[in-house]
Order: C-alpha cells, then structure tokens, then sequence
C-alpha cells in the first residue's frame, strides 16, 4: 500500500517480529501505535486472529495465507500454532526470547534497511528444546522474561545491553538432533526416516519427551518437575530412538520397561498413560508400538486388549485344554519356573508344551538323595547354588491356607547326576582324591567343586564306583586353585576403580561395564565379575570429579560450576549414580 515503509519477511521469521520491524521502519517505536495507525488491533495479530491477519495482508499488499504460516496462531485449547504445525502452549517461548548471538551479528551486517529493523525473531527459537543454533553452532541465550503484548522491537531495545554482551562472547555449542530436527522441519525439510517424517513436529517432539523423560530419569518420573534443559536432554535421546523407527523405539522401551509388572502403567510408568490417553491419531503409531512390545512380555488385560495377547494365555484356559486342576497347572508352572505365586493367571502360551510331561515326574525330598546320591546337608547346598532346582506345589495347612512344599523334577534330577558323571572321563590314579576329601583338604566349598566340573575348570575327573556322588567322583587337588585373575569381583572392581561399592554396584547393574556370573565362586547364585579389560575401557573413556579433585587440587563445586558454561554434562543420570562421572575427551573444556 502506498504510504508505507516495507521491510522483507523472511522464511523462517514470526509475524510479530515483522510487525514490530515494519512499525520501526515507518518511524513508530512501539508496533500498537503503528497498527492504531492503520486500523488493526495489535493484541489480537499477537495471537493471530484471522480477520487482523486478513486486513494487515491488504494494508501491506501480502497475500493473508502467508502471513498466517508465520503467525502465532492461538487456538481454544491448549494449541498454539505456526509454519503449518501445532504445539502445546507449554513447548513454546511466550514471554521470554531466545536468540542467537551469531545471527543478530549477522542480521546487523546486512546493508539493506535502518539497523534496528534488521534483527529478527526466528521460528525456531520459539521452541523450549531449541537450545544450540544450527547455522552457527552457538547457544541460543535467553532474556529475562517480558510481558506478552511487549513488541519484539522493544524487548531488544530494553535488553540491548546484555545482547551486546552475549554477542561479544558467544558460546560455542555443537547442536543435538533435536535442534536439526526443529530447524529442518519447520524449514519444511523432511529427511528424519519415515516413523519421524510421517508425524507432526509437535507430536514428534511431545513423544520424545514422555520417551527420553522414561529412559533417562526412570518410567515415574514427572516432565513438569524438570527443568528445560533437562528435558530438551532427554527428548534429543528420545528422538534418536524415533528417528531409528520401531525397532529403535523398542530398543528404548527395552531399557524402560520393568520386567516385573503385569499392568502397562506399572510396566512402563507415565509413558504408558501419556500415549494412550492422546486422541490425536497421530499418536496411534506410538500406542500400537508400545502395546506390541508389552504384549511380547505379559499378559495384557481388558477386552478391548484380548486380541493382543497372541503370545499369551491364562492358567484357566491350560485347564480347559488339558483337564487338570487349577493345583496340578500351578505347580507345573512354578516348578518350570515360570510364575513365582501360586496367584499367578497369565502365562506364555508356550507353557502348554509342558502339560505334555509325565505326571509322575515330581518326586518328593527323600527320593531326591537317593537319586542323587547324597545327604540331606549336601541336598540343600546344591539347590543353594543353584545347580539343582527345588520345585514346589501347593499344599494345604490345617488353617486352610496355601504352602508350598519342596519337590523336585525327577528328570532334573537324573540329568544333573548324568552331567556331572559324564565329565568323569580320565582314569583313577594315586593321586586323585574323592570330592569330599578334596572339599575337606582345601576349603574349596563341595558345590564349587562340581561347578568347576561342570564348566571344565576340572579336567581330570573319574568315578571311584561308590554310591554316594560324594564320594564316587575323584578329582585332582591341584587343579582346586584361583582362576587366571582376568576376571575379577565386584568389590575387586571397585577398588581398581577407586570408587566405592555402591557406584560399582549401579555401573554393572545399568550395564555401564559388562558383567557375568561365575558359579565356581562360594555365593548362593554364583558372584558377578567383570573382565579387567572392561574395567579398563570405562577408566579410560570416563573420569569421576572426585579424581579430577585428586589430579588438579581444585575444589568440587568449582569443578561442578565450570560444566554448565563448558556444555559438559554428567555421562549418567544424577538421580541413579551418585558419583559424578564425565567424559574424559570432555574434560580440556573445563580448563580452557
């Protein structure tokens, strides 16, 4: 329209902040004056009300359906939308702007235009998780908070001097997914892999969060009682799993999911309720992800869900296809292992397959010594260490009540003597000794010593003839000795570590360092051992603050004060690892 100034909307910039760059540049300062000016209610193009829209198209000649895609538009709910997408109003910047320094230098070294109608306000800065620039890789800084009908000329022109500041030592920071991820798609680019292209970038983002929160701080944990950048954290690793589609989102759900629980929200804690409480269809492809990865693992309950459960079934239907009593199905199923209640009522519906055995297969304590060959005292030790299984039916108490009594499989118990025997393969000589002398002789616990058998820690073994196991097998005392120190305890781990043992605990149970099992050792199930060149992998790429106290004499908080500003964060969640582990290749930036 004749009469007034133009200034260039560009691509990827709000409506606000042209409006306010369009009052500037026809000599207003405050961008309600200009739209009093010619007729428009400033209040409502903030919230981008369509007949404001429509009548500042025809003043400055624009066509409204393009001014609309750069517009704030504010909707009943609890939407606000912009460049062709929608988002909660709790993902979005209202009153406080972010801003790159880079750019502003950049936007200020433009010819074209007076100086303060040059900078403008990105799209993506709008965004909470938006937290480094990707054109710069600089970190996008933040201004106090304003009042929202402030126009973007004045924030800047109040804040001027700490945007001078920012601009004069901006702080380099590599950007994360996420922030490609913003950019990219509100640019309109798609390139993300299809579980990602296909959904909205507020759904995307929003299904992120609740993923991430999940996998980093633990399934309970509340998003609102996080702070921005904890949560733009753990959206970047929710969006890894996204952009790695199903399979990668199952990975995650993997790491997340209580192995214990029977019901999706004890399984899966706030994910479960956020997914499927969502009436945006765009949601339903995380809902069926997350139903069939639980359907995989238990028995999903509800009628709407029975459908589901193609890999499961209940203890009432074993007994309607096998005709045994709710007893006889219990205690097959807890002598396998299976359930650990005689509550229990869903199953796999593999355990059907073991309703095909004999009947008569449990055998009582008593029968157990003979068909092992040994004493009461020994008995226990085994099923102690695990090298035969106890299993257990229910019983009824005078009072009425369920208890369960010993038993065992009879073929359980045949194969572990036939296991152990056959690894009796060398001849008998003079200085062989029985497994009872030898257990007597060197201290080595009896039960270690047919562990050590059995995984062939013993190589010379042979049988005597006597009826007892005890004393039937003959084995070399020599071989009774320590491993080869390759692998080692978790308290031995701890202390080459130097960190105390709960941390060592915690490092192996999240899978940090890996870990296995050696039955040879004197514990009930065997003791968990790491590998020393797995100690040493950790100890070379991370390093605790406590150690770096040690190493350069600074104090802990001032260590601690230093990550923030050096975008160094800890390699582990604070919530789980209460030593504060970083990663070495991270550490210059503490010092420079």
């Amino acid at each position: 329209m004749t009469g007034i100034l133009q200034v260039p909307l560009f691509s990827d910039e709000t409506l606000p902040s042209w409006v306010a760059r369009l009052a500037r540049a026809n000599g207003k300062l405050r961008a309600s004056s200009f739209c009093t000016d010619i007729g428009l209610n400033y209040a409502r193009l903030l919230v981008g009300r369509p007949d404001d829209i429509e009548k500042l198209a025809k003043v400055t000649g624009r066509d409204a359906a393009d001014l609309t895609t750069h517009a704030l538009v504010f909707d009943e709910g609890h939407r606000i939308n912009f460049a062709g997408q929608s988002f909660f109003k709790s993902f979005v910047r209202k009153h406080q702007l972010a801003f790159c320094p880079r750019c502003f230098a950049s936007d200020d070294a433009r010819p074209e235009g007076h100086l303060d109608t040059r900078r403008y306000w990105r799209m993506s800065w709008l965004l909470n998780e938006a937290t480094v620039c990707t054109h710069h890789a600089c970190r996008l800084e933040l201004l106090e908070q304003h009042n929202q009908s402030q126009d973007f000329g004045q924030v800047l022109e109040q804040n001027s001097a700490i945007i001078a500041c920012h601009m004069a030592s901006p702080v380099p920071a590599e950007p994360m997914l996420l922030d490609h991820f913003v950019a990219e798609r509100l640019a309109g680019h798609i390139s993300h892999g299809q579980l990602l292209d296909q959904t909205p970038l507020g759904v995307a983002i929003h299904t992120a969060r609740y993923l991430g929160v999940a996998f980093v701080y633990g399934a309970k944990q509340s998003v609102s009682e996080l702070t921005d950048e904890d949560v733009a954290h753990a959206a970047n690793k929710g969006l890894h799993a996204l952009r790695a589609g199903a399979q990668g989102v199952c990975a995650l759900l993997d790491e997340i999911v209580d192995p214990r629980a029977t019901t999706l929200s004890s399984a899966y804690g706030r994910l479960a309720g956020y997914l499927r409480s969502r009436n945006d269809d765009s949601y339903k492809v995380f809902e069926e992800i997350l139903l069939e990865h639980a359907s995989r693992r238990f028995f999903i309950y509800g009628n709407t869900m029975l459908d589901r459960n193609t890999t499961w079934t209940t203890v009432k239907e074993i007994m309607k296809a096998t005709g045994f009593t709710r007893a006889q199905v219990i205690t097959r199923l807890y002598q396998a292992g299976i359930i650990s209640t005689n509550k229990a009522e869903a199953v796999p519906a593999s355990a059907l397959q073991l309703f095909a055995a004999e009947p008569d297969n449990l055998v009582k304590a008593k029968a157990a010594l003979e068909i092992i060959g040994c004493d009461k005292n020994f008995l226990d030790l085994l099923v102690e260490a695990g090298l035969v299984k106890a299993a257990y039916e229910p019983g009824r108490k005078a009072t009425g009540r369920t208890a369960f009594q010993l038993n065992f499989l009879k073929s359980e118990l045949v194969a572990f003597r036939k296991s152990v025997e056959d690894k009796a393969q060398s001849p008998a000589s003079a200085d062989m000794i029985s497994l009872r002398q030898a257990a007597f002789r060197t201290g080595v616990p009896k039960t270690e010593i047919i562990a050590k058998i059995l995984s062939g820690a013993c190589t010379r073994v042979a049988l005597s003839g006597e009826q007892l196991l005890a004393d039937n097998l003959l084995v070399d005392p020599s071989e009774l000795r320590s491993g080869d120190g390759q692998q080692v305890g978790i308290g031995e781990a701890a202390r080459i570590l130097d960190v105390i043992l709960p941390t060592m605990s915690k490092l192996v149970e999240y899978g940090v360092i890996p870990h296995g099992v050696d039955l040879t050792r004197p514990y009930k199930s065997g003791q968990k051992v790491v590998v020393r060149q797995d100690i040493a992998a950790f100890a070379e790429r991370y390093v605790s603050v406590r150690h770096l106290v040690k190493e350069t004499g600074l104090d802990r908080n001032l260590i601690q004060a230093k990550m923030k500003p050096a975008n160094v964060r800890p390699a582990f969640p604070r919530n789980q690892f209460k030593t504060l582990f970083i990663l070495k290749s991270e550490v210059g930036r503490l010092f420079e």
